[in-house]
C-alpha cells in the first residue's frame, strides 16, 4: 500500500510538476514548427529569407507542397515578384493543385500585366473543376438526444469550406 501511495505520488510530482523531461506543451509536428519560423520572419519583414526557407523546405516537407507553393506565393507577393508567383502557380498545376486565380479578384490586378496569367487562370480553372466533378458535398444531421419530432427547434447551420 506505502508503495502504490508512493509511485503515485512520484506520477502526480511528474505530471503536475515541470520537471526536466515534462513537457507542458502538447508536441507538434515539424512542419507547424516550421510555418511558425516562417512567420516569425514575416512579423520581421524579412521575406526574402523566409522565402528561401520555405524553398530549401521543399523536399523536407513532401506532403505539404501545396502549403509551401502558398507560403511562395503569399512571400512574392509582399515582395512585388509578381513574375515568380506565374512560376510558382505553373509548378502547382503541374502537380494538380488549383490556386482559385481569377482576373476580377482584387489581389491579381498586379498580374494582368502578364500574358502568361490568362493562361494559368485557364488551366486554373480546369483542374478546379476537375477536382468539382469528383467531389461530393458532405453533410450531417445532429439531432438532440431528446428528440421530439411533433417539437419545434431552432436550426443551426455550419458550412465549411475547403
Amino acid at each position: 500500500m506505502k508503495l502504490s501511495i508512493y509511485l503515485l505520488s512520484l506520477w502526480i510530482l511528474f505530471v503536475y510538476l515541470d520537471l526536466p523531461g515534462k513537457t507542458t506543451e502538447p508536441q507538434e509536428s515539424s512542419f507547424d514548427s516550421f510555418i511558425k519560423q516562417i512567420n516569425v520572419l514575416e512579423k520581421k519583414k524579412r521575406y526574402a529569407e523566409a522565402h528561401a526557407s520555405v524553398i530549401a523546405a521543399w523536399d523536407r516537407f513532401p506532403g505539404k507542397r501545396f502549403e509551401l507553393l502558398k507560403e511562395q506565393e503569399y512571400l512574392n507577393m509582399k515582395r512585388q515578384l509578381y513574375a515568380e508567383n506565374l512560376k510558382v502557380w505553373k509548378k502547382g498545376h503541374e502537380l494538380g493543385f488549383f490556386f482559385l486565380l481569377h482576373p476580377g479578384i482584387k489581389k491579381y490586378a498586379p498580374y494582368l500585366q502578364f500574358r502568361a496569367f490568362s493562361k494559368l487562370v485557364k488551366r486554373d480553372t480546369q483542374l478546379r473543376q476537375a477536382a468539382l466533378s469528383k467531389t461530393q458535398t458532405l453533410f450531417s444531421i445532429k439531432l438532440p438526444d431528446t428528440f421530439d419530432p411533433e417539437r419545434a427547434y431552432p436550426l443551426f447551420i455550419v458550412l465549411h469550406g475547403g
